[in-house]
């Protein structure tokens, strides 16, 4: 019984730290620190609470294996959104933000001096 008390209180302190992970501002670490956290809880519950760590050998690889296609899985997942191309659209189109409360962003361009933009340059006066 100590036993099962003794998981329950590591996964009520990982539970805990899942809460103070998410309330840091860990940036792009933030995503991987709460995979790792559940990665532990679901393998306590599974080794402990489903009793894997007391079958055969064949049990504990089936889970390892199983834990491996995740994390490919996973890993592959965030390749492919850190990979993506910078969308074209202006920021307050998908933000509701104008672009001028976005330091980073390129500034406007205008049409070197002399030369028209489109609109019809209006005749001189004589």
């Amino acid at each position: 019984m100590k036993r099962y008390v003794f998981i329950w209180l590591a996964l009520l302190t990982l539970t805990g730290a899942t809460v103070g992970v998410a309330s840091l501002n860990l940036g792009d670490w933030a995503l991987a620190a709460a995979l790792i956290i559940a990665a532990i809880k679901a393998t306590l519950v599974a080794l402990f609470f489903m009793h894997l760590l007391e079958q055969r050998a064949s049990y504990r690889v089936a889970l390892v294996v199983s834990l491996l296609f995740v994390a490919v899985l996973v890993t592959f997942t965030v390749l492919d959104v850190r990979t993506r191309f910078v969308p074209v659209m202006p920021q307050e189109a998908y933000t509701g933000v104008p672009e001028e409360a976005f330091p980073e962003a390129p500034p406007v361009r205008s049409a070197p001096a002399g030369q028209q933009t489109g609109a019809k340059a209006e005749p001189e006066a004589r």
